[in-house]
């Protein structure tokens, strides 16, 4: 798919001057590719105003393929590749990557039907990373890069729950990591995810290599009994040191930010998941080494 802008071309600071504060772009729905992994997803351009997005999960039952939290092979997503190739970035000084995942937060409350289903826990996670959901094996194109994510409920309605987190080529069927980060959605609206690495050179003069440094998730609430009033909460930061081509294949295809959903189904019928959003990316390139 790819961005033909600024923002991903050349080196320097976004391809502006080294002054310009960062510049986000807010992807098209014409930009963006959906893949449906183990799911049926509808993704379609949002009728809300100001949001480009709206992703819809159709009912999964005990039928499903995958019965699980979010994993790179079977979780549905929709992405954007940013065109630029990692065995690119490893020629160059250094970048930083970004991607705010923002919510139509007005309907992000304990009206949503991912707060409100018991029936099967909803899992919406970021990814950062040199490929998409469905690549396997443990090594290759998809494996090198971050992911973080949300788990609903766990069998308990309105509760929100972090996921583990960590490199996608250690990645399996995540789970909960006990960390429980807001239950009060009578009041509070889900308004956004971020996710945020830094990269630059590594490997040898010879055979250079892309290194992929510390990642931080964080997600956002805005409280409706205090108006406007917005809330950050961090996820745990990843200290993270790796050279990506250790691993045969990930020093291939290109940096690609994306959003990732699945179902862990428990009983009945779970309800439609719908939700419109807007993703916003960045990638800052610091010039050739």
């Amino acid at each position: 798919m790819g961005f033909s802008g600024s923002m991903f071309g050349g080196g320097g600071l976004a391809g502006a001057a080294a002054s310009s504060d960062p510049v986000y772009t807010n992807v098209a729905f014409a930009d963006s590719v959906k893949i449906n992994g183990e799911y049926t997803l509808t993704h379609t351009a949002s009728s809300v105003a100001g949001f480009n997005h709206n992703l819809s999960m159709a009912s999964t039952t005990a039928s499903d393929a995958d019965l699980d939290y979010l994993d790179w092979d079977g979780s549905g997503a929709v992405y954007f590749d940013t065109g630029v190739a990692l065995s690119t970035l490893a020629g160059e000084k250094g970048f930083e990557a970004s991607l705010i995942l923002e919510f139509n937060a007005s309907a992000m409350n304990n009206a949503f039907a991912g707060f409100s289903d018991t029936a099967a826990d909803f899992c919406i996670g970021l990814f950062i990373s040199n490929g998409k959901p469905g690549a396997s094996g443990g090594t290759g194109v998809g494996n090198a890069g971050f992911y973080n994510g949300l788990i609903f409920n766990l069998g308990i309605a309105n509760r929100l729950f972090e996921t583990t987190s960590g490199r996608i080529r250690d990645m399996t069927k995540l789970s909960s990591s006990g960390a429980q980060v807001s239950s009060d959605f009578a009041n509070d609206h889900l308004a956004g995810l971020t996710m945020h690495l830094t990269g630059g050179p590594g490997g040898t003069a010879s055979s250079p290599a892309t290194k992929l440094h510390e990642m931080t998730f964080s997600r956002q609430f805005l409280d409706s009994s205090d108006s406007d009033h917005l809330t950050t909460k961090i996820g745990g930061g990843n200290n993270r040191d790796v050279d990506i081509d250790a691993h045969a294949g990930e020093a291939s295809g290109n940096l690609t930010f994306g959003v990732m959903v699945a179902h862990n189904y428990r009983s009945g019928t779970p309800s439609v998941k719908a939700f419109d959003f807007n993703m916003h990316v960045n990638l800052l390139r610091f010039g050739q080494s």
